[in-house]
């Protein structure tokens, strides 16, 4: 398997591991400090293989990808003001009012462009319990 990106990084709700992953990856779990999860079958192929990826020291949960995050798991992601409507974009390095142009997932994507992860990639996203 290539080369994939991943990184760790903190806000202020939580500390996160975050792994590229191929797009329609499946069955995504941690298991005994991997992060585990079957790639798409390749032209040609039947069956494909459990690939692994280990996490770093502690325990983890598998969150989701990014190619299937809800605005409910990227709001429990990025950082807020507290009480407020207010969050921070990772790129403007400022905190925004969320409005039309700003979602949680656009703020997610700021973060991760931030840590150098393209955000046209898919990325698997697990939390420190």
């Amino acid at each position: 398997m290539k080369n994939l990106k991943m990184t760790q990084f903190t806000t202020s709700k939580g500390e996160y591991f975050i792994c590229e992953v191929p797009k329609d990856s499946e069955h995504l779990i941690v298991d005994d400090g991997d992060l585990c999860y079957l790639p798409p079958v390749q032209k040609g192929y039947s069956v494909t293989t459990t690939q692994y990826q280990q996490l770093p020291q502690g325990s983890w949960a598998f969150l989701c990808t990014t190619d299937n995050i809800s605005e409910e798991v990227a709001a429990g992601i990025v950082d807020e003001e507290q009480g407020e409507q207010i969050y921070f974009d990772y790129n403007r390095k400022s905190y925004v009012l969320l409005s039309g142009k700003f979602s949680f997932f656009t703020l997610l994507q700021s973060l991760l462009q931030s840590l150098n992860l393209s955000p046209d990639k898919n990325y698997a996203i697990c939390k420190k319990n």
